[in-house]
């Protein structure tokens, strides 16, 4: 048995992945779905109905699919911690809640209701993109603030 002898006569082994002097390489957030996502996401959303006048349904529902992507994407695939992961969605949710109490009424009757949540979802797909990559390689207290 390999150890250091304790004070009470056990054994404590103390074992690392790395070499002496090697230097422990923080895992970073995996970013580039995320950002094929959004890219996809605004392409679909604002330039697909401009060069196809046609295909604006198309374009809709494909944003959509690329904000699901995004959710899907930072809840199980980024690399973030969980409490960010989770703590990111339900600040999104409750910052987009805050912000449909303060929007004017034609925004808010807009479209049968719809307009301010079809136009801010791409926003907050951006947004949560945007802070993960500016926060990408920073420390948990920077990164949870770009974030957040």
């Amino acid at each position: 048995m390999a150890g250091t002898l304790g004070r009470c006569g056990t054994y404590h082994m103390a074992m690392t992945d790395t070499q002496p002097g090697e230097r422990v390489r923080e895992r970073t957030l995996r970013v580039w779905p995320g950002v094929v996502a959004v890219a996809l996401q605004w392409l679909l959303f604002f330039v697909l109905p401009i060069i196809v006048p046609d295909a604006i349904l198309y374009g809709i529902m494909g944003a959509l699919v690329c904000a699901v992507a995004v959710l899907v994407w930072w809840l199980f695939f980024s690399r973030a911690p969980q409490v960010e992961r989770w703590g990111a969605v339900v600040l999104i949710i409750a910052g987009a809640f805050a912000a449909s109490r303060l929007i004017d009424k034609s925004i808010a009757n807009g479209m049968m209701g719809f307009m301010f949540p079809m136009f801010s979802i791409p926003v907050l797909s951006l947004a949560l993109v945007a802070g993960a990559v500016a926060g990408r390689r920073l420390s948990a207290g920077p990164r949870r603030a770009s974030l957040h």
